[in-house]
């Protein structure tokens, strides 16, 4: 028997709330970027942390994608961080 790896919970919700499997692959892949860069490694690591410490680690990052990536590229992050 093939077993599956669980999804965590937040992570389907995510998932779930999402219109298309599409949306959801490019979510999920920008999502584990900006897990990497903080070095955290479960989703539930980023569930667990106050809003003040979330809300500058979102700043951080969006600074470091500004300063090493293409303009455009920081509007698609936006919207699911």
């Amino acid at each position: 028997m093939v077993s599956k790896q669980k999804i965590p919970r937040c992570l389907n919700l995510f998932k779930n709330a999402l219109g298309s499997e599409k949306t959801y692959v490019n979510y999920k892949w920008q999502l584990d970027q900006f897990l990497a860069w903080n070095k955290l490694e479960h989703f539930e690591d980023l569930l667990k942390t106050d809003d003040k410490s979330i809300q500058r680690l979102l700043e951080d990052y969006l600074i470091y994608l500004k300063e090493n990536n293409s303009a455009n590229y920081i509007p698609s992050i936006k919207l699911i961080l």
